[in-house]
């Protein structure tokens, strides 16, 4: 029954990325009688999405959930969103029930969506000075469905007569143009060192692309990069980093870095002018390891589907083919210890590290010389060992790896300095 309810949760994430904020209304008209603020929901894929259990914010209060009814949208439908019933357009109304969350009418304020699972899906930023021609009754319409809805240049006031256009196609809506063909491949949200996040881009065309100008960020933070030498050949990878690495590709350190949420996140790569060129979004269980990658598995896996993404097998894959896309030998099972030998005076811990596959338990333990059990970490692919109550001398370390009926071990000499 939890695998069932996995694969469900996993399911809506899927549809209900594909759920925009099209449409606000911040600045209603009280003329001749009070209007409501709204925002107006696009459905821009081709299957029928549930809007039971959405969520939204604006930028300074939690998400309240929008209706707990179960109203569908088809493709290309609308539904608005609003603060309270009146009389606009002809397409599903939602009041919710929580205490409507004021929208500024001057600074920078927005409308943040969320899945059923609490995902940030879409967000849509404004500030209001940087649009003269807002009015009262005057809305914000969206002028590329597939591009940020955090930049402001994606946002412009409605040109229909009526001042907006609830329920129907903007004003101002214009076709997207086509992305380069890169991918998001590998994601390390979760490093041991928290400034130590890193994520792989795959250059699937045939063409060369420069990144710089491009933006790589989650719902809530952006970064900018600002590199001539961010260059990608064709089936070339490179690294975009929080900061300095050591890895085979090029590797890019970005000034600007949206923080990854260890729990699951939404990673967006787009360019200068707020083209998604590709968008992941990935979740993660409490008991996912320090250390590990996401990986996708396959270059053509949908990354908008948490189920296209998988813990690396060997740990994390940077610069290569990710591991996941075949099955993991012997040889990639590994037990690393940094440092070895190792004096807690001076060197602090010691790291120790398993590469396993990635639908393997693992476990950690440490035993003397004769066998007796010194530290049990119990299921894990990296732990820290002070060496506090152990004498010096010579351990031994081993990694225990099960995969179905099969228990492979690792043992590896571990030595203890005073």
């Amino acid at each position: 029954m939890s695998r069932i309810i996995l694969i469900l949760s996993a399911l809506v994430t899927l549809l209900s990325s594909q759920i925009i904020v099209n449409e606000i209304m911040f600045k209603p008209s009280s003329i001749p009688e009070p209007t409501p603020e709204w925002f107006e929901l696009l459905n821009i894929s081709d299957t029928t999405v549930c809007l039971r259990g959405f969520k939204w914010s604006d930028l300074t209060h939690t998400p309240a959930v929008i209706t707990y009814d179960s109203i569908i949208l088809e493709p290309g439908e609308f539904a608005l969103v609003e603060e309270f019933g009146y009389r606009l357009g002809y397409c599903a109304k939602i009041i919710p029930e929580a205490e409507w969350q004021r929208l500024n009418n001057s600074g920078t304020d927005g409308v943040i969506l969320y899945s059923p699972d609490g995902i940030a899906i879409d967000s849509a930023i404004y500030t209001a000075e940087n649009y003269p021609c807002i009015d009262y009754g005057i809305s914000l319409e969206r002028k590329y469905p597939l591009r940020s809805g955090s930049i402001a240049s994606n946002w412009n006031c409605s040109t229909s007569r009526t001042g907006s256009t609830p329920c129907k196609e903007n004003s101002i809506t214009t076709s997207d143009t086509i992305a380069p063909k890169l991918v998001i491949m590998e994601i390390m949200f979760k490093p041991r060192v928290s400034y130590e996040e890193w994520i792989e881009i795959y250059n699937n065309g045939d063409t060369t692309v420069s990144l710089n100008g491009f933006v790589l960020s989650d719902p809530h933070y952006s970064g900018t990069i600002n590199n001539d030498s961010a260059i990608v050949e064709p089936g070339e990878y490179i690294i975009l980093s929080e900061s300095d690495m050591e890895a085979a590709c090029r590797v890019i350190r970005m000034r600007a870095w949206p923080y990854l949420n260890n729990e699951g996140d939404t990673v967006y790569l787009k360019t200068g002018e707020g083209l998604i060129v590709d968008q992941a979004i990935y979740t993660a269980a409490t008991d996912w390891d320090y250390n590990v990658s996401a990986e996708r598995v396959s270059i053509s896996a949908d990354g908008t589907d948490p189920n296209s993404w998988k813990p690396s097998p060997v740990g994390a894959t940077p610069c290569e083919d990710n591991a996941i896309w075949s099955p993991v030998s012997e040889s990639k099972i590994s037990l690393t210890i940094t440092p070895n030998p190792f004096c807690p005076e001076s060197d602090g811990n010691c790291e120790l590290s398993v590469k396993a596959p990635w639908n393997a338990s693992v476990q950690i333990r440490i035993y003397d010389l004769k066998g007796k059990l010194v530290r049990d970490f119990g299921y894990c692919r990296s732990a820290t060992w002070d060496g506090s109550g152990a004498k010096p001398g010579a351990y031994i370390a081993a990694a225990i790896i099960k995969q179905g009926d099969k228990i492979e071990r690792r043992l590896e000499p571990l030595i203890l300095k005073r």
